[in-house]
């Protein structure tokens, strides 16, 4: 893809050391800030891997998933303290995609990692999240991707400690890109009669948006693009 991105795994060794801004290649951060990037927390990279880990994304590696930027119990970070940042700098201010991806390779039930994500402030976008209950288990990547609206040239992600160590696989900062909602189930031709009361919902369902974190909003016209008569309401 062509649109300014940042990427970045926490240790992939086969790449440069700090996350590109502007390219889509994925680059590690082995070193103590992640190339600027963060505050707090420290990389890890899981010795070896007892099994393949799956829904790998086709851009990307078991080497990535094999690292990561973690923080919080094992720093001495209390409950509810915020493990580690990232400020990710951005070229403009406003909307962008934060997408983040997580695999669990060294839990082996529910509960034993949890913790919080606030992107930008204000309330947080996951609470209490579990990488294995989410997933289903270990070894299973899974990815988490929300909008925000950036005003001072920075997307600050924090990371809160719950249950032991957050931690975080690979981040993508992308310029939002508004994609059309489509009709999924078309409506089909309604009827009606003259002095004969009429009314039509449509199904739930019938409209999709692939924008995470959008919401529909709808309007309806005559054929010719006028507005609806007096007499009609949408």
């Amino acid at each position: 893809r062509s649109r300014p991105t940042s990427r970045g795994s926490s240790t992939d060794r086969s790449r440069s050391i700090a996350p590109c801004r502007g390219a889509t290649t994925w680059a590690g951060c082995p070193d103590g800030n992640c190339g600027g990037y963060a505050t707090g927390g420290f990389s890890y990279t899981q010795p070896t891997l007892a099994q393949t880990i799956t829904g790998v994304p086709t851009n990307m590696n078991q080497t990535i998933f094999q690292t990561e930027w973690t923080g919080g119990q094992t720093n001495g970070i209390p409950v509810n303290g915020v493990a580690f940042t990232f400020n990710v700098p951005v070229q403009q201010s406003g909307k962008y995609v934060v997408r983040m991806h997580f695999v669990e390779l060294n839990k082996t039930a529910n509960g034993q990692r949890v913790f919080d994500v606030n992107v930008e402030g204000g309330a947080k976008e996951l609470t209490n999240f579990d990488i294995f209950a989410a997933a289903g288990g270990a070894y299973k990547a899974i990815v988490r991707e929300f909008v925000t609206t950036v005003t001072d040239g920075n997307v600050t992600i924090q990371f809160i400690r719950q249950v032991e160590n957050a931690k975080i696989s690979a981040l993508e900062v992308l310029p939002y890109i508004n994609t059309p909602p489509v009709v999924t189930l078309p409506i089909p031709d309604q009827t009606a009669a003259a002095t004969v009361p009429f009314n039509y919902t449509f199904p739930t369902g019938t409209f999709t948006d692939v924008d995470a974190g959008t919401t529909l909003t709808y309007a309806a016209t005559l054929a010719d693009g006028s507005s609806l008569p007096g007499w009609l309401n949408f």
